[in-house]
């Protein structure tokens, strides 16, 4: 999230780049006039210095697209969005282990929990999509001897996030935590599929 703003970024084998907005409520945002590019972020190697490649982004449908044959090996990517009323970056880190992630959502979870129990609603989508992004990206990254049982945990754990941000923006306190508990069982229940302790 940036701001009343949601961005998805995928890197796709090949390098295809493909972004995504969303409102805060994650409707698609309409794309005419849109300016958006993507810069990678390259670390040094024993060939070459750390250095950066910026792409250029088209719409394509409803997504953004652009291409670099470099893209899967970047450190990092920042996102570049200009719209008609606003301007916003968002960087995202692209080579993150399975481990760091798990470390990444049990972090989020405990600021999610934190906001919770402080009555602190206005931060519980922030933090709620933040570990659905998360979750969606280990999809791609994990191994698991049932992979429709994890599409579905993770499709759960989508619309709770949803849940979390429409009881969390409307003050319903009450359901925040009827959902929140759903949310911890989910997480749980995916981190076991995953294999992780």
């Amino acid at each position: 999230m940036q701001g009343d703003h949601h961005v998805e970024l995928v890197v796709r084998p090949g390098g295809a780049i493909e972004v995504y907005l969303y409102d805060a409520y994650t409707k698609p945002l309409a794309l005419e006039g849109v300016q958006a590019d993507v810069r990678l972020e390259m670390q040094a190697t024993e060939k070459s210095p750390a250095r950066e490649i910026s792409v250029p982004l088209a719409r394509n449908g409803e997504a953004m697209t652009g291409q670099s044959p470099e893209a899967e090996q970047a450190h990092s990517a920042t996102v570049n969005v200009k719209l008609s009323d606003a301007s916003f970056s968002m960087t995202f880190p692209l080579q993150v282990s399975v481990r760091e992630r798990w470390l990444n959502i049990a972090a989020q979870q405990a600021q999610l929990e934190a906001a919770i129990q402080a009555g602190e609603l206005a931060k519980v989508h922030v933090l709620a999509f933040a570990i659905r992004d998360h979750v969606v990206a280990l999809e791609a990254k994990t191994e698991t001897s049932n992979p429709a049982e994890r599409e579905k945990i993770i499709d759960e754990i989508y619309a709770t996030a949803g849940k979390l941000d429409e009881f969390g923006d409307g003050g319903n306190a009450s359901a925040v935590k009827e959902e929140y508990r759903k949310f911890q069982q989910q997480l749980q229940t995916l981190r076991a599929l995953s294999g992780e302790p």
